[in-house]
């Protein structure tokens, strides 16, 4: 289970890491944030795209023998090994 801040850099980093090193991998998808970043050209890229972007890539991305997936907070058991309700 993945959850916290920083979704374009460390919770990004953390659930490409888990995977590549042999974990399976559930990103809380509502509870992962990040702020809005202001490029130095005054663009915008929202943090709502960013949270969204990464809870996307997760639900298709695959690696050999690894099983990746969102799921809400509400949806996880956090007593139970695997965490599904």
């Amino acid at each position: 289970m993945l959850a916290g801040a920083a979704t374009n850099w460390c919770i990004r980093a953390t659930a490409y890491g888990a995977l590549e090193r042999g974990y399976d991998l559930t990103l809380i998808e509502d509870a992962h944030t990040t702020e809005t970043m202001v490029l130095d050209d005054g663009f915008h890229v929202e943090a709502s795209s960013v949270i969204q972007e990464l809870n996307i890539a997760m639900t298709w991305v695959t690696y050999p023998g690894r099983t990746n997936s969102t799921a809400t907070a509400e949806q996880v058991d956090f007593n139970m090994p695997g965490g599904r309700r």
